[in-house]
């Protein structure tokens, strides 16, 4: 007579891993990040991947391949964790550092649109000079109008525009600064 014990086999957990970003990766303050993963089971299947940036869930995936969009990202340090759970409940996981660097500020554009350039006026004439100006990542705060040098003042509200009065009788130099 022989004797033999039956034991309740263990269940191995998943092996996960974030193949991008990479442990360490740079970004830049706005962009969209896409996440992947992958994720097996040697004794089971995997029934899905939850994604957590710096600790708050995205989602779960329940299909490989793992893919998950961080959009529109802010600056900063952050943790990227995924976690695999397998067909009995036994989860792994990896975690990863990224680095979210703040987006450059652009200048503005500014241009005059009237009066064109060498414009010709007649002495005591009041000049009146047009402006426009746009902020590719911003909003413009206000324009400056120069005539020769000097500051003629600010104006915040578009379209803007300046009356220029008392010019001597010479050429002027007129520039605008957003």
């Amino acid at each position: 007579t022989y004797t033999i014990n039956v034991v309740q086999a263990t269940n191995m957990p998943p092996i996960v891993n974030i193949d991008f970003p990479v442990d360490g990766g740079t970004f830049t303050e706005g962009d969209n990040i896409n996440v992947t993963v992958s994720a097996s089971d040697s004794d089971g299947n995997v029934t899905g991947v939850e994604l957590l940036f710096d600790g708050t869930s995205q989602g779960t995936d329940p299909t490989a391949p793992y893919q998950f969009t961080l959009s529109n990202v802010s600056a900063g340090t952050f943790t990227i964790q995924a976690i695999a759970t397998d067909n009995e409940g036994a989860t792994a996981q990896d975690i990863i550092t990224i680095t979210v660097n703040p987006a450059q500020n652009m200048n503005p554009t500014v241009s005059i649109t009237m009066p064109s350039d060498g414009a010709n006026f007649t002495e005591g004439d009041n000049v009146t000079v047009t402006a426009t100006a746009n902020d590719s990542d911003g909003n413009v705060t206000g324009v400056e109008l120069f005539v020769d040098g000097t500051s003629r003042g600010i104006d915040d509200t578009s379209p803007y525009s300046w009356s220029v009065s008392n010019l001597s009788v010479v050429n002027h130099t007129v520039r605008v600064v957003a």
